[in-house]
């Protein structure tokens, strides 16, 4: 699945400068409805054995839940959570990289949040129902984070962040496990870290993670035990821009511009490990630029833009092939046509990807849920003081959305059966 939030791509167009340089293209807490009912005694906090990333990090010891399910106002098909705020802190925000799994029989959810009553951040991972897993949190009061939660292919991780300050420099790293033993959490630490900020996004495969830093540098190292960190893919003279990574879990598939000889810039998608070098996966056509590259199980979906100009396109269409690791074997066909003139990703799984029905608004409320194989939509409308957010996720039978509020700055999550 994918982490992916609705960035607008096509700007990649408007990017390149006149000397032909690239650029970089171009709302908190929970919902209402209060503190959900337990009966089970305040959590209890423990601190690991050893620190992380020269952090300190607590686990929670007793089972609890960290939600209960509430219908939606004004929504069909819907239920919102509602938060244990003994858990999460008194004013909990959602955060955006809450993550979604659904390996075929357990749906879990990985929800990242902070709490500045409470000075903490940390990552609950959960069962559908809300029951706790593993929780886990840092202190703010310092330079340490905790964000960028994954699961998926039988194991968990997520990242631990210390900011540079007057007693050190700046170090990444975090915790790894696997799902039937999330007791034996394994630390680890990027060191040296590559140059460039981040990561701004991330995607978790069968037995690499991919971590991308800006400007755009991919690199993966093992999510067993945080091993052999590798760059496979950077910027280049003639490559400008690498994006959009999603997970098929024995490999990455991500955007690339690259400007040819004659300096015309084309986009396409690619396909890498995570060691080997990238190799061209899906190609544009004359007249069209390929990306958005999603992976929804049976199927990966891409999006295509029709006659690149200024900064956007003519028109924007959903394209898709049955699953496979092998270009040759791609069998593309045309989904349908989107609205809007650029590219924007929503989220995809078992056999769906999710557009935005009207790109062109400010605050998003409406989604197309698009079945790949059908080459069928159905529509998906928040309620009124909803606005989408982030996309944690699909699972077989819901849409998981991370939404903003407007009457507060604090986010929630929301679940719609499909």
């Amino acid at each position: 699945m994918s982490r992916l939030f609705g960035t607008l791509l096509v700007s990649l167009l408007a990017a390149f400068t006149a000397d032909g340089r690239a650029g970089s293209p171009g709302s908190n807490g929970a919902p209402r409805g209060g503190r959900a009912s337990h009966s089970a005694p305040p959590p209890v906090w423990a601190e690991l054995p050893f620190p992380v990333a020269g952090c300190s990090v607590e686990r929670l010891v007793p089972a609890t839940r960290l939600f209960d399910w509430k219908p939606c106002e004004a929504a069909k098909a819907c239920a919102e959570a509602v938060w244990n705020r003994d858990v999460v802190g008194p004013d909990a925000e959602i955060g955006r990289r809450t993550m979604v799994d659904d390996d075929g029989q357990t749906v879990r959810i990985a929800v990242r949040y902070d709490s500045d009553a409470a000075s903490q951040a940390g990552v609950v991972l959960a069962r559908e129902d809300g029951s706790v897993e593993l929780g886990l949190r840092v202190s703010t009061r310092g330079p340490c984070n905790m964000n960028i939660p994954s699961i998926g292919h039988g194991r968990f991780g997520v990242l631990v962040t210390r900011s540079a300050s007057p007693e050190g420099s700046a170090r990444k790293g975090g915790l790894l496990a696997p799902l039937a033993d999330l007791g034996a959490l394994t630390p680890f630490e990027i060191s040296p870290l590559p140059r460039g900020s981040g990561p701004d996004s991330a995607a978790w495969g069968s037995s690499r993670w991919l971590w991308r830093f800006a400007p755009d540098e991919l690199s993966t190292f093992s999510n067993i035990d945080g091993k052999n960190f590798t760059a496979f893919a950077k910027l280049s003279d003639s490559i400008r821009r690498l994006g959009g990574p999603t997970s098929t879990g024995a490999s990455f598939l991500f955007d690339v511009v690259e400007v040819a000889a004659g300096g015309v810039p084309e986009a396409y998608i690619a396909r890498s490990d995570g060691v080997a070098p990238a190799q061209r996966f899906i190609s544009s056509t004359s007249g069209s630029w390929v990306g958005v590259p999603l992976f929804a199980h049976s199927h990966i979906g891409w999006q295509k833009g029709i006659h690149p100009h200024a900064n956007e396109f003519d028109s924007v269409e959903l394209w898709a092939s049955p699953y496979t690791e092998q270009a040759s074997r791609l069998a593309p066909y045309k989904v349908g046509t989107l609205a809007g003139k650029g590219w924007t990703s929503v989220g995809a799984g078992w056999g769906r990807y999710v557009t935005l029905e009207d790109p062109d608004r400010d605050l998003h409320r409406d989604f197309l849920v698009w079945d790949l194989e059908k080459k069928t939509s159905r529509d998906i409308t928040l309620p009124a003081d909803r606005y989408f957010e982030a996309c944690a996720g699909l699972t077989r039978s819901a849409l998981w959305i991370v939404p903003g509020l407007e009457s507060s700055v604090q986010r929630g999550l929301m679940r719609f059966s499909l």
